[in-house]
């Protein structure tokens, strides 16, 4: 009787150890959803839906003086055999504003997203905003990333 509790102990360690790892994998699989990924020559994309690049996602500015807006182009290829539509964006912070020269990209067109961002009410210290974009292309959301840090 000592041997099969140990065998159902060591079976319900197994099995919590095996529930913890998926449950591991799934939220990290969860995570690349939410934050943009650098598309690689060794990554599978089906091109023939659209398919934005960015060319740049981050932006390290350094050191910024409190009250000084900063500005950046954002630019995004379309290499894919469909065209893309702009669905809408979303603001990390009431101070960022974000600009679409068009709101669809023709395949190997590219779209300029323009970030503005007011340090007037930012606290002295490193920060960052970002903007996600959302399309109907192969990838839904890009996040467009902008950092600092606020000096007096």
């Amino acid at each position: 009787m000592r041997k099969t509790n140990k065998y159902n102990y060591l079976s319900i360690l197994l099995l919590t150890i095996f529930c913890y790892n998926c449950n591991k994998i799934e939220n990290s699989q969860k995570k690349s959803v939410i934050f943009d990924k650098i598309v690689t020559s060794g990554d599978s994309i089906d091109y023939n839906s659209g398919v934005l690049i960015g060319l740049k996602n981050k932006i390290d500015f350094g050191k910024v003086k409190k009250g000084d807006t900063i500005k950046q182009n954002f630019i995004m290829i379309n290499k894919g055999l469909k065209s893309v539509k702009l669905i809408g964006y979303s603001k990390s912070c009431d101070c960022t504003g974000i600009y679409a020269n068009k709101d669809l990209i023709k395949p190997g067109d590219s779209i300029t997203f323009n970030m503005h961002v007011s340090t007037e009410d930012k606290r002295l210290g490193k920060g960052d905003v970002t903007a996600t974009i959302q399309t109907n292309g192969k990838k839904t959301f890009h996040l467009l990333r902008t950092r600092f840090e606020i000096i007096e």
